[in-house]
């Protein structure tokens, strides 16, 4: 998994929290809408509807002099510029304008005005080499809480006493490895008559300081709220919720290790099995019915027949060498029909590290087309192909092409593509229901998307499958993708009951009595808000383990536990140390335990060190040779251990690790100094003396030198360093600690 810039994605998570999950096997039937090429940046739920920059209340100069008021800029600042904007969030025309300076790094300020009622709409405040939250953080979350509702009641003192502040957001952050965790978000919501109308909110992000860096001002004070009554009851609503769940076992691909794929409990009502989704649990109030996002009842519908493509399927023939240039251009015109003036443009060859493919541009100035191929270098087969003539000739405004093909037929000339491309996959694809692509709702489709989804041992891989376009108008194949791994995968012998995961999703939906807008076919977002029964809005991105039966964060796969307390550090005498490594993800608890006195070893070190400077080994190279002959790629700490080995923080001048060998006072020294980046600087003679009773057992004099210096490792009453003892997890605990406190101040600088 990709490690997650968390903070942009929670200023995009909270624009789009309210919306009602996936696509479900009824809604997969609706048309979907492109917009024109000018549209293609817009946010979600613009109106494409634009406004004059002349008609709007707020001059430029207004909007200027507003921003000044309300944010201090220091002296020093430059202005940059402002522009005009049509396309905020909910249709709103903004001014949006900048301040920068360069003093010792780049410093901006960003102000976002609303064009029409001169309301400050975003803040945004940014410091390079400033990205890190201070360890320890000199506010609490509390005091930062606070903060953020005296900076509310200067800005909008009206609006402090219709929130409530978002709990769940609040839990989330606890659950965040310490290297992202660069400020605090708190987020709060508006309440009407004790319901929470969660489109209604404001967003401040705080850094570890107590200072104002980001500030979001997401409200429509157009919006009317329906009488509370003539609803079911909660009750009610979570007994449709558990009569509608239905559950399926899934494979989930891990793409960051060379870990087998695991299983996984999922919602069945999403019929695109390539998305790990949630289930649609929004029901209106009144009727009990499901809704989508638009207000429509959602339907239980009978799934596509579930039989694969093919009973049987056809292995490739061997290649004893890889396709050259010529050969894999053969290849591409044998499977896709193009036309006769077809002219080559680029040929490239890649090598992806676990298969290569020859990569083409072709051009048939005839038709004013390009087209696009991949082929897989080993095997000769089509990997990818893009017809770029639809995306740009049809989607003209005025255009509505003329449809010669339904999406019946264009499901046959998907699957027979399909079979002629991939037969050696056709036994394990299944069809799922094709969908009406079109420019808006007025025009005719322009194309058929078709996804042909991957099942293994009989249950669906997620995110594994191939996807086929068929133009409307010719029946031509305009787009083919496939994603496909060849790993094995374990048999489900051992997984929690169905009954036990639905009760499991069931209790984790926690519905709740709330407000919500629909959507209109243009997306636009209606000014009458609903009451519906749906669940809390979650941060949280995660997996039921079909296995365990555990919750589990989808970026790390560890189990999220809500009672994260261990029991066995109360009353210990490094309590405090023990605790700061639990609240930043650097120590896990194991059933309510930390283990304070089992002692570390090497391969447990790693992972602890790496974890504190925030590189949760995500980012490593899988297909690269283990770097040592005692480690296993499959063992927990691998990923770090690698990480380590690429930072440079571990070199690799021995042929073993010794990963299980208890690790020793003078290798945690020789680390950290490495991870504060003074490594060479350590290995300058005498430039940090030694005065531990022990020197002559010191191999890395400069390196323990400078760590005991920086005070992280001072050394013991009796004046010796003890280079090869053990350390127990208290013991590292209080050494981490240390290390925390002077990490970000060092690595920013």
């Amino acid at each position: 998994m990709m490690q997650k810039d968390w903070l942009s994605k929670f200023l995009v998570a909270a624009v789009l929290v309210t919306s009602t999950g996936p696509i479900t096997a009824k809604a997969a039937e609706k048309e979907i809408y492109l917009p024109s090429q000018q549209k293609l940046y817009q946010q979600v739920g613009v109106n494409s509807t634009a406004i004059d920059m002349e008609e709007v209340k707020v001059s430029k100069e207004q909007a200027i002099e507003i921003a000044k008021k309300t944010v201090n800029i220091e002296k020093g600042y430059k202005f940059q510029g402002i522009t005009f904007s049509t396309q905020w969030y909910g249709n709103k025309p903004v001014w949006q304008m900048s301040w920068y300076k360069e003093d010792k790094g780049y410093h901006a300020i960003y102000v976002t005005v609303n064009a029409q009622t001169g309301n400050v709409v975003n803040i945004n405040i940014y410091h390079e080499k400033d990205s890190n939250m201070p360890f320890p953080p000199k506010v609490s979350y509390e005091q930062a809480v606070d903060v953020a509702k005296q900076y509310i009641q200067k800005m909008y003192p009206n609006k402090l006493k219709e929130l409530a502040i978002d709990e769940q957001l609040k839990k989330q952050q606890g659950r965040l490895p310490y290297g992202e965790r660069r400020f605090y978000a708190v987020r709060f919501y508006q309440m009407v008559n004790h319901v929470p109308y969660y489109e209604n909110n404001i967003m401040i992000t705080i850094d570890g300081n107590g200072e104002i860096r980001n500030f979001e001002y997401n409200w429509n004070d157009e919006v009317t709220f329906e009488k509370n009554e003539n609803v079911i009851s909660l009750d009610k609503a979570n007994q449709l919720l558990k009569d509608r769940m239905e559950l399926e076992l899934r494979y989930q691909m891990d793409y960051s290790s060379k870990q087998p794929p695991k299983l996984i409990y999922v919602p069945k009502t999403n019929a695109y099995p390539y998305y790990q989704a949630n289930f649609n649990a929004t029901i209106d109030a009144h009727t009990g019915k499901f809704i989508d996002m638009y207000g429509n009842p959602v339907e239980q519908t009978a799934p596509i027949e579930d039989k694969p493509l093919a009973e049987s399927a056809t292995p490739l023939p061997p290649r004893s060498k890889e396709l050259t240039q010529k050969e894999a251009i053969e290849a591409v015109k044998r499977m896709i029909e193009l036309p006769d003036s077809i002219e080559l443009d680029s040929a490239n060859y890649e090598d992806r590290g676990e298969t290569s493919v020859w990569v083409f541009g072709f051009r048939s100035n005839g038709e004013d087309a390009s087209f696009y191929a991949e082929i897989n270098a080993k095997t000769g087969e089509l990997t990818r192909f893009d017809r770029n003539m639809m995306y740009y000739k049809e989607w003209e405004p005025n255009k509505n092409p003329q449809v010669n093909y339904t999406k019946e037929q264009a499901l046959e000339i998907a699957k027979n593509f399909v079979k002629k491309v991939v037969p050696d996959k056709v036994d394990r694809l299944y069809a799922t229901l094709p969908q009406e692509v079109r420019y808006d709702s007025k025009s005719n489709p322009l194309f058929y998307e078709m996804y042909f989804y991957r099942k293994e041992n009989g249950i669906p891989v997620q995110g594994q499958g191939i996807s086929v376009a068929v133009s409307a108008e010719t029946g031509k194949i305009i787009r083919f993708f496939t994603d496909w791994r060849n790993v094995s995968f374990p048999l489900p012998n051992k997984v929690v009951s169905l009954e036990k995961a639905e009760e499991m999703y069931i209790e984790d939906k926690k519905l709740a009595l709330s407000y919500f807008t629909t959507l209109t076919t243009d997306e636009k977002r209606n000014n009458t808000a609903i009451l519906v029964y749906q669940p809390t809005p979650s941060w949280e991105e995660k997996y039921l383990d079909a296995v365990d039966g555990k919750w589990k964060d989808v970026s790390t796969g560890r189990v999220i536990d809500d009672q994260n307390v261990a029991t066995d550090i109360k009353g210990h005498k490094q309590e405090q140390a023990l605790q700061a490594m639990i609240d930043y993800n650097i120590y896990d608890v194991e059933n309510g335990n930390v283990y304070p006195e089992r002692v570390v070893t090497k391969g447990e070190f790693v992972e602890i060190v790496m974890r504190a400077i925030g590189d949760y080994g995500t980012w490593y190279n899988e297909n690269a040779a283990a770097p040592f002959k005692d480690v296993k790629k499959d063992e927990a700490y691998y990923p770090y251990l690698q990480r380590a080995v690429d930072r440079r923080l571990i070199k690799v001048d021995e042929e073993y690790f010794h990963p299980t060998s208890q690790v020793t006072r003078e290798f945690v020294a020789v680390t950290l100094v490495r991870a504060l980046g003074y490594d060479k600087l350590a290995s300058q003679i005498d430039l940090f003396p030694l005065s531990f009773k022990d020197a002559n057992k010191i191999q890395y004099k400069g390196h323990v030198g400078l760590i005991s210096k920086l005070k992280i490792m001072p050394g013991t009453k009796s004046k010796e360093f003890q280079p090869s003892s053990s350390l127990t997890r208290a013991d590292l605990a209080v050494i981490i600690y240390r290390f925390m406190n002077k990490y970000p101040d060092i690595v920013r600088n």
